[in-house]
């Protein structure tokens, strides 16, 4: 058998609010059909602790269709992981038009200390710090670093965008 996270189809972007979820679990059903709801509950959490919140998005629309949960409780997961997809496309459309390095290392760090791999950050971050001469120190990670970048919003709080 196959396990629960094979099953779930790739996703081609983070995530789209206006797509059906029955839509969504049709598709999740159709690739995985012998999935049980714990089977897909599994990979959620899977998913989630993965960060492939995309995908996580997709098994909650399958286990709401099938009735594979508390349908509240699952809607509100849905909601949260939304809430993190939205704020990593909005602070990474902040960084994209920061006015300086300070501002745009503030939000790719933002994104770091919750999605951990989210498209370029990681390589942005080395490469701000690089000319900001803060490369890593030898032996640490940029993963160790990225958090203690996020110490204060730009002076605007990105109300000027």
């Amino acid at each position: 058998m196959e396990s629960p996270e094979e099953s779930v189809p790739p996703v081609s972007a983070a995530h789209d609010s206006s797509a059906d979820p029955s839509t969504a679990a049709s598709v999740i059903e159709a690739s995985a059909p012998s999935l049980s709801p714990e089977e897909l509950r599994a990979s959620l959490a899977r998913l989630e602790s993965e960060y492939r919140y995309g995908e996580a998005l997709r098994v909650l629309d399958a286990l709401v269709a099938i009735g594979g949960g508390d349908r509240d409780e699952l809607l509100r997961q849905r909601r949260t992981i939304e809430a993190f997809v939205d704020l990593a496309e909005e602070s990474y459309a902040a960084a994209d038009s920061a006015r300086d390095p300070a501002e745009e290392l503030f939000y790719l760090s933002l994104i770091r200390s919750f999605w951990p791999g989210y498209r370029d950050v990681d390589e942005r971050l080395l490469a701000l710090r690089a000319a900001k001469g803060q490369g890593d120190a030898p032996g640490r990670h940029a993963s160790t670093t990225a958090k203690s970048d996020v110490s204060a919003p730009p002076a605007d709080h990105g109300e000027t965008r």
